[in-house]
């Protein structure tokens, strides 16, 4: 059915849809080389959750780099490197400054707490390396609160 809806598009209405879609991977393209103010800290401590979806685990790498805070046994983000993280906040970046939506980007000293309903540290490695879904909960602690491992990297 939508192969039928597709196939009665006009070449302008084809037009527009490309440019559109070319319009986004500018602004995807924008958001990720342009150097960005980092996410305001928190007074009290954020949840929120991220939900990552890959079509192929062998080839497309999340690129989140976390180790384990000993004193807590924190999964800590310490580095988001080139990857699908690194493109879901591209995304959010594109809403405005301030909002809480734009607040929901992954970075260095996030704590992961849940990955696919998983606690366990190997298990949260095992969904990483091998989900398509990814469904992260992840918290966000005020600068007092935060690992010394948010430093490192």
């Amino acid at each position: 059915m939508a192969a039928a809806a597709a196939a009665e598009r006009s070449p302008d209405e084809w037009f527009e849809y490309l440019q559109e879609q070319h319009s986004t991977s500018i602004e995807l393209l924008t958001a990720r080389n342009t150097v960005i103010a980092p996410v305001d800290d928190v007074e009290q401590a954020m949840e929120f959750l991220v939900v990552i979806r890959r079509t192929n685990p062998a080839l497309e790498k999340f690129g989140i780099v976390y180790k384990v805070d000993s004193a807590t046994q924190s999964l800590v983000v310490v580095n988001i490197k080139e990857g699908l993280c690194d493109l879901y906040n591209c995304q959010t970046r594109l809403h405005p400054p301030g909002s809480s939506l734009r607040e929901r980007q992954v970075v260095r000293g996030d704590e992961i707490l849940l990955v696919n309903g998983c606690r366990d540290h190997d298990q949260i490695k095992d969904c990483l390396m091998r989900s398509n879904d990814v469904f992260l909960r992840i918290r966000r602690p005020p600068p007092h609160e935060r690992s010394s491992l948010a430093a490192l990297e």
